[in-house]
């Protein structure tokens, strides 16, 4: 490595050394979201609590096929 490309990476590692710790505050409050809204429709695991509504985790053959006619229709 050249002389200038070693001293940006350690520049650039020293500036990330100087932010705070994360404490996943941002994740816990995005989970706590995600299961107050989305469960609700979406169900806990993934899987909907009804035919209209797609599911998170995996997709019924149905509702697989009509998205495609939808594509395929423009």
């Amino acid at each position: 490595m050249k002389r200038a490309e070693v001293r940006k990476a350690f520049v650039c590692l020293a500036l990330l050394g100087l932010l705070p710790p994360g404490h996943g505050t941002e994740a816990d409050a995005g989970r706590a979201k995600a299961t107050a809204v989305c469960a609700a429709c979406h169900g806990a695991t993934g899987i909907s609590v009804g035919d209209a509504i797609p599911n998170l985790a995996a997709q019924r053959a149905g509702y697989l096929a009509a998205q495609l006619r939808a594509f395929k229709d423009g």
